[in-house]
């Protein structure tokens, strides 16, 4: 992963990690997809451009923000004013299997930074989040579902595929 940004072609990249989850927001809840992503995540995407409230930040100091679909926050009733947190539920992974939920699950909060509309099929399911919250929930240290990968104006796309395949 460290080899990549010095592939010629490559302007830049993120780390994610992607897993379902069940959200909470006051008294709503709604199954969907945390993605958890690195801190230059908007340069790499775009999303910032796609912000319909709010703004894309990830973090405030030690605080953990969500960027929200569309979708999800209006299921969620979302409303982007610091004052209620949102919760994230996740399966323990090393936990055996109990019968009590709250010994069953990982959860955590994050407060809502911002709204995105992009696809339905996307931001009806979707939440940005920190890896560095996604990876603590989810009980792990460095792992990644997938990295994406920005390229340089004119850099040859099949040239940079093969060297990030050779790595």
């Amino acid at each position: 992963i460290q080899k990549i940004p010095s592939i010629n072609g490559v302007a830049n990249m993120a780390e994610v990690l992607e897993e379902n989850a069940l959200f909470k927001y006051a008294d709503r809840q709604q199954v969907g997809v945390m993605k958890g992503v690195s801190l230059n995540y908007s340069g790499i995407s775009g999303i910032d451009t796609m912000m319909i409230d709010g703004q894309f930040k990830l973090k405030h100091g030690d605080i953990n923000l969500a960027v929200v679909g569309q979708g999800v926050a209006y299921k969620l009733g979302l409303n982007i004013n610091f004052a209620d947190p949102m919760f994230v539920y996740m399966p323990k992974r090393t936990e055996e299997y109990s019968l009590n939920p709250e010994k069953a699950f990982n959860k955590d909060y994050l407060y809502p930074s911002g709204i995105f509309s992009i696809p339905p099929d996307f931001d009806a399911k979707y939440i940005l989040v920190p890896i560095s919250f996604a990876r603590k929930i989810l009980e792990y240290t460095n792992e990644v579902t997938s990295i994406e990968i920005k390229l340089k104006p004119n850099a040859d796309l099949q040239s940079v595929q093969l060297q990030v395949q050779k790595l």
